[in-house]
């Protein structure tokens, strides 16, 4: 299969998805693959126009259940989008907790507020969706968590301290998690590497403002970094999401599976 492309030859007809995140990026990406292998898909985003936008675009690839905007790090607005895709769902079987934001500065030149924000979406929302979600996966028989993490959970990357220290909450919680909620819910993490989307470009645009580094320049520097000398695909990342949430990982728990060319190699 070329790199990008799509893993078709699941079927998880009569499971239930939840992917938040879902307006763009990885999020859209998993989410239309789920829907292309059988699977009954609910999505969550704070960007409302977005996510109408994905909404309307996937309902003709399978069966999309609904959509809710919500803001992840506002437990009402969590537990509103939880009852809602429920509601429509009958259950959850697999959630992806794929809503991230980037978060790029060093700690002591960054403001409070945007410190805050890097952990409270990053780490803080994965686990009030998880918080409420689990029930229902426990009820489900073969539920299961695939968390996005990153590279920057396992490595040491310059202007990104916050980011890594927040997907690292996310690894760390996973594994913890893993071991608590066993033998009913598996929980997964995706490690991604330098990823095609929005979020990668707006980041070589705040090292460009940061240090003076040219876009085109820093993305050559990472790619470098990349022993199979390329940056991932959206698809790429939801290929090892599938991959996770489908019965061919029944016996993996509390892993964090790198897809990123080989930056990472544990």
């Amino acid at each position: 299969m070329k790199q990008g492309g799509y893993a078709l030859n699941i079927d998880l007809s009569g499971y239930s998805v939840i992917v938040t995140g879902a307006a763009g990026g990885i999020g859209k990406e998993t989410a239309s693959l789920f829907c292309r292998v059988g699977a009954s898909v609910f999505l969550i985003d704070k960007d409302e126009s977005g996510l109408e936008e994905v909404a309307a675009s996937l309902a003709v690839e399978g069966d999309l259940r609904g959509h809710f905007a919500a803001d992840i790090t506002a437990p009402d607005s969590v537990e509103a989008a939880i009852d809602e895709a429920v509601g429509v769902l009958e259950g959850i079987d697999t959630l992806v907790n794929n809503a991230g934001v980037e978060c790029v500065g060093r700690l002591e030149e960054m403001p409070v507020e945007s410190v805050r924000r890097g952990v409270d979406v990053n780490l803080l929302g994965t686990l009030l969706v998880s918080r409420l979600a689990i029930p229902h996966l426990v009820k489900s028989g073969k539920g299961s968590i695939v968390n996005l993490s990153s590279q920057a959970a396992k490595r040491g990357t310059a202007q990104v301290s916050v980011y890594s220290a927040a997907k690292a909450g996310v690894l760390g919680w996973a594994r913890s998690a893993a071991l608590d909620l066993a033998p009913a819910i598996r929980v997964n993490s995706v490690c991604p590497g330098i990823v095609d989307t929005a979020m990668i470009e707006r980041h070589y645009e705040n090292v460009f403002q940061l240090e003076g580094t040219p876009p085109e320049q820093a993305k050559q520097e990472f790619e470098a970094l990349i022993p199979l000398g390329r940056t991932q695909k959206p698809a790429d990342i939801a290929n090892a999401i599938l991959f996770l949430a489908s019965p061919l990982a029944s016996e993996i728990t509390g892993q964090a599976l790198n897809v990123c060319g080989g930056m990472i190699m544990d």
